[in-house]
């Protein structure tokens, strides 16, 4: 009927028939909306409605998830699966998932314990409700499907862990089923998960969708007056229609975009691409004949809500129909025998579940690595008693050094002759203690640091040093460890490959390439290698992921290989292989890099135990009484107090020791050896022999007598490895070894004995035993076992027989004993082989050891150098009982030349050896008429100093000279333990005119870990001193007292008025230490924040840092030292507010402010 414009009353009329139609409209388009899973009825009362959806909405404005079926944990953690239910638009879990039947029993098939929870057992099963309401509320802006989808993605990330999973776990496959709407915010999720968001991608495995509107809906052909109408109902009720419907509506441009996204990601998801299934509905949907009036407006209509051109995706050849309409593609009644469309879908499900367990390639190739190359065995720390060492305890930790990349490879080679500045015993085994500030924990491995250039970059390629027994496997064992058990360093890498160089000796090429030698090392035994290896590669070299860090372990196994004429082709490969951009490389010192090698970001070493860590580990292994006897033993002995630095010899020890040992007995390194050697020799018989029962009281005769023959076969191997400087020991230098020394008794094969042996390690445990290559247990072995043959020959007047491992040919070499000592005798490398030499031959009687120190004195002698003289002091080290003129006539020689060297330079070298006989030590004090060049040197040495020379230090206390007193008091501050008596003395000392002697004396106690109550008041006394740098001592040597009562502190905050910054500082410092402090000592600390030097600001913002608890007051002063012109002051600031478990809004707000300022922290 056309409207007549002249006519109000028609035109009133038509006006309210209008709005009539358009509220009918409303409501019908409504219960069409509603049609796709509409869940309960809507109030009758419009007042009540808008009040219950408000509520409603106000509960729903999350996404959560929840677990529906009781979740068995007898599934290994590899076989785990979540299935995550996303409902659609204007619906809620559980009732859209529920089927009513006729007699309004309701069926869900997610949770019913006889559907889908017995199909996939082992398998958790979770829905997830999102906001979904038609109709918003005026109160507050509405989600955007841009912002559900972060909270889907937050939703799913923060899922609990399973309880049988991997506790760090963050990869436990995903299948998500996604109904309706529900698909497309799914779908938007996964397209824009990045950064933290990245692991719900990566652990999505498979996706159905359950007539998802990929090309939206019919929907669209009532858009024209639905829209409105639905704008209309919304108005009635004081709310609005979400934006939502949007993307139901026709096909927009963000639509087919997003799907064209989604389907690039199916493919190309870190080349694993997604299991994708898509299910459609195949009956109508008949609006009009359902709504009533609704057939006033429109004629009839049936068709699909989402038809199948919709509902399919390009990237799913082989959608599924379902013989229902929209409403109930996510109901099924149930079972399978009468629900043919529950069947389809719940067997499909089934089948992604199991495919996802067999998992893609790349998880199949992982979880293979971590299986048979990752496992408890592989990983495992063997003591040499045989029992493990948890990776918790695994040596306590291990301490990396920086080291200079210019170090002399001569130096690294251990040729180098006996000189001082090269030939400190810790320094030879690579176990000097670093200074702190270069020490780097492994953990903090990839963390920027400041380069040569004073740019600060983050270090990718990481090269480590270290010689043999100081822990190199040990640490790729645990950096594997913590990378798949703790996910160490999950933000830098997305896997860890540890690849033992030594395996690629036997990689029999070409093609020389990545895919062939990930084959080689980890995939042979599987039958699928091609494919697996393949993905692995592929993961490996896409760059869109964090990559895979490298830790290439043994580059000295394979310097064969780096031979540019041995094997071109691998030559390349293997540059390519070590240029890598994230990579781990260990090493010997003494190997040189390849021409081709691109210089590391950062140069390590591997270092032995600290003191402290020493301890721990006595005590994490041995009883109380075997731990003190042990470090009673160490204190007296330098040399083996270095020695146990190295973790394989301090275990050594342990197993050696026990409650019966007599330690009175060992008096030097070579005992030690002695009884490490029978220890071993006794577990080895039974490995070795059928049945020895009395194994365990056998003397040291008796043991040798039952292995002859492969204590022969270790000195031989031992000495011809020396003679030709060669500590790792391949198939073709056993066989040669052998060959010459012809054991005759042995009754297994020779590759099967040396196995056996504890004294010997594999680096390739998995390789063809006949092939393995071998190395002494530590290098001090090989030369203890050279030793032995050599004492052997030179009692039995016999030629030293070996076998020149370098040499194809001739190979064959004798020489007299006298001759090789003579030739030998300042090699560097033969240093440790001669100590030992001089105490085995102290047992076979007066008249042999006459005649080697004869020998040793022979031409060619060191005139004019220090390795004679270093040379005879080491051999005398090992001799405990020598005849009386020989030991005075040597001693007075290294007496001779130390006055000499002190005359002639002005210094000692010499005094700072830790192996310096006590009796010249005791000589130099009272003899010299210039002591404190000693008592200088002294103060630099790792010397435990006896009673008789403490007491001879403490008596120049008395000196008439004031540089010789604070040199002597110097000389004690390594010394970690002083008695009673030389405290006291120390003491006496603060009453010294010299102020000088006074600050030395104070430092000296500082060192100490305990004192006496006296002995803190003594030093309270010195901050009255009238010089500054001894109240700066007197502080600072309180520092190492872990409790200080509260007259101390008093004494202490008294300093922080004292003119002196420096005092200040050192007083505020010492306070740090204090957990515990009272009100007035942080009232007094927070005035202390406002000094006038900056380093003392600093101190005493560090010291209030280390309270568990700050005051408002007390955060406030920190607060304001955000705005300090010192950068490194507000640091101090921000980290001490940082080690607060709480903080208010103020502070936090003030924090950020200050993480702008690009000058701080």
């Amino acid at each position: 009927m056309p409207l007549n414009r002249e006519s109000d009353l028609y035109g009133s009329t038509a006006a309210v028939s209008a709005g009539f139609v358009l509220l009918l409209a409303a409501v019908a388009t409504a219960v069409f909306v509603r049609s796709y899973g509409f869940a309960y009825a809507p109030p009758t009362s419009t007042a009540e409605t808008a009040s219950l959806a408000v509520e409603i909405q106000r509960k729903q404005r999350g996404v959560r998830l929840r677990q529906v079926n009781s979740f068995a944990d007898n599934a290994t953690p590899e076989k785990g699966i979540d299935i995550i239910a996303v409902h659609g638009l204007d619906t809620r879990s559980p009732e859209t998932w529920e089927y009513k039947t006729q007699d309004g029993r309701k069926v869900n098939w997610l949770q019913d314990e006889h559907m889908l929870p017995v199909e996939v057992s082992n398998a958790r099963i979770f829905t997830c409700d999102w906001p979904a309401d038609l109709f918003g509320t005026l109160d507050a802006e509405e989600d955007t499907i841009h912002e559900l989808a972060l909270l889907l993605l937050a939703a799913v990330k923060g899922r609990p862990p399973a309880t049988n999973d991997r506790p760090y776990r963050k990869d436990r496959p995903i299948l998500f089923v996604a109904s309706c709407l529900g698909g497309i915010i799914l779908m938007k999720a996964l397209v824009m998960a990045s950064d933290e968001y990245l692991s719900v991608r990566n652990a999505t495995r498979g996706i159905i969708f359950l007539a998802t509107p990929f090309r939206g809906t019919s929907f669209q052909d009532v858009a024209r007056w639905a829209e409105p109408g639905l704008r209309a109902w919304a108005s009635v009720q004081g709310r609005r229609v979400t934006s939502l419907l949007d993307w139901v509506n026709s096909p927009t441009f963000k639509l087919t975009r997003l799907v064209s996204e989604f389907t690039q990601l199916c493919h190309s998801n870190n080349h694993q691409g997604y299991k994708v299934l898509t299910f459609y509905e195949t009956r109508y949907t008949n609006l009009p004949a359902k709504v009533p009036l609704l057939s006033l407006l429109l004629p009839p209509s049936k068709k699909e809500l989402v038809s199948k051109t919709s509902a399919v995706l390009d990237c799913v050849p082989n959608p599924l129909r379902l013989d229902r309409s929209h409403v109930l593609m996510n109901k099924f009644q149930g079972p399978k025998t009468s629900d043919a469309d529950y069947k389809l879908v719940v067997d499909s499900i089934v089948d992604f579940v199991e495919d996802i367990r067999k998992g893609t390639p790349l998880e199949q190739a992982n979880a293979w690595i971590r299986d048979k190359h990752y496992n408890k065995d592989r990983l495992r720390i063997e003591r040499l008693s045989g029992n493990t060492l948890p990776m918790d305890q695994c040596y306590i930790n291990l301490a990396l050094v920086e080291t200079p990349r210019d170090n002399d490879l001569k130096q690294r080679s251990g040729d180098d002759p006996l000189q001082s500045e090269h030939f400190s015993f810790a320094a030879r085994l690579k176990i000097e203690t670093p200074r702190e500030h270069s020490q780097v924990e492994l953990s903090k491995l990839f963390e920027p640091r400041k380069q040569l250039d004073g740019q600060m970059k983050e270090p990718r390629r990481i090269l480590i040093r270290g010689r043999a027994g100081v822990g190199k496997t040990t640490l790729c064992k645990k950096i594997v460890h913590d990378v798949v058990e703790k996910e160490m360093w999950s933000n830098l890498f997305a896997s860890i490959l540890w690849v033992p160089l030594r395996n690629l000796k036997t990689w029999r090429g070409p093609p020389y390439g990545l895919t062939e030698m990930l084959h080689h090392i980890y995939l042979q035994q599987r039958p699928d290698h091609a494919s697996l290896a393949n993905a692995l590669r592929q993961h490996v070299e896409d760059s869109v992921s964090l990559g895979a860090l490298f830790i290439l372990d043994g580059l000295d196994e394979i310097s064969e290989l780096l031979d540019e004429q041995h094997n071109p082709d691998l030559l390349r490969f293997l540059a390519d292989l070590l240029n890598r951009t994230n990579v781990i490389i260990t090493t010997r010192p003494h190997v040189s890099l390849p021409h081709a090698f691109q210089k590391p970001d950062l140069e390590l070493e591997t270092i032995g135990f600290r003191s402290d860590q020493v301890e721990a580990y006595l005590k994490a292994v041995s009883t109380p009484i075997v731990s003190r006897n042990i470090h009673s033993f160490l204190q007296r002995s330098p040399l083996m107090r270095s020695l146990v630095r190295v973790p394989i010899q301090l275990d050594a020890l342990c197993i050696v020791w026990d409650e019966t040992l007599d330690i009175d007995r060992l008096q030097t390194m070579t005992q030690v050896y002695q009884a490490i050697v029978k220890r071993l020799w006794k577990k080895d018989i039974k490995r070795l022999k059928e049945s020895q029962p009395h194994v365990e009281a056998m003397s040291s005769q008796e043991i040798e007598n039952h292995v002859m023959e492969e204590i022969r076969l270790l000195e031989s191997l031992a000495f011809s490895g020396m003679c030709s400087n060669l500590i790792e020991f391949q198939s073709v230098h056993r066989d040669a070894v052998c060959d010459f020394a012809r054991p005759t008794r042995t009754s297994l094969p020779v590759y099967e004995t040396l196995g056996r042996l504890s004294f010997l390690r594999t680096s390739d445990g998995s390789a063809d035993p006949a092939t393995r290559t071998h190395h002494f247990l530590h290098l001090t072995f090989q030369e203890y076992f050279a030793a032995k043959y050599f004492v052997q020959m030179w009692t039995n007047k016999k030629t030293l027989q070996y076998v020149d491992l370098n040499r194809r040919k001739k190979r064959c070499c004798e020489i007299s004993p006298e001759d090789f000592l003579r030739r030998n005798k300042y090699t560097g490398r033969y240093d440790i082989m001669w100590r030992f030499v001089a105490g085995i031959l102290s047992e076979e009687g007066e008249d042999e050891m006459s005649h080697f120190f004869d020998k040793i004195e022979k031409e060619p002698v060191d005139v004019l150098g220090p390795a004679h003289q270093r040379l005879v002091m080491h051999c005398l080290n090992e001799v405990p009982h020598l005849p009386t003129g020989l030991r005075e006539q040597r001693e007075h020689r290294i007496l001779q030349w130390m006055l000499f060297e002190r005359d002639f330079t002005g210094s000692s070298t010499f005094a700072r050896e830790s192996d310096i006989p006590e009796g010249v030590l005791n000589c130099v004090l009272r003899a010299s008429r210039d002591k404190t060049i000693f008592l200088n040197a002294f103060g630099h040495s790792q010397r435990h100093f006896s009673d008789t020379t403490m007491a001879a230090v403490v008596e120049l206390f008395k000196d008439e000279d004031s540089y010789v007193r604070w040199s002597a008091a110097n000389a004690l501050g390594n010394q970690s333990t002083l008695s009673d008596a030389t405290i006291a003395a120390l003491v006496e000392l603060f009453k010294d005119e010299d102020s000088n002697v006074r600050e030395s004396t104070a430092d000296v106690l500082g060192n100490q870990s305990t004192l006496s109550d006296t002995t803190i008041a003594a030093l309270i006394e010195l901050f009255k001193d009238k010089d500054s740098s001894v109240r700066r001592s007197a502080a600072k040597a309180l520092d190492n007292q872990s409790t200080l009562s509260d007259a101390t502190m008093a004494a202490l905050i008294k300093l922080f008025k004292d003119e002196d910054s420096s005092v200040r500082r050192s007083a505020g410092k010492t306070l740090d230490n204090q957990w515990m402090l009272s009100d007035a000592t942080v009232a007094a600390l927070i005035e202390l924040v406002k000094d006038e030097d900056r380093d003392v600001r600093r101190s005493a913002a560090n010291t209030l840092g280390n309270q568990s608890t700050l005051s408002d007051a007390t955060i406030a002063a920190l607060m304001e030292l955000f705005k300090d012109e010192d950068s490194n002051v507000q640091e101090s600031a921000a980290d001490a507010l940082g080690n607060q478990s709480t903080l208010s809004d103020a502070t936090i707000a003030a924090l950020v402010e200050l993480f702008k300022d690009e000058d701080s922290y």
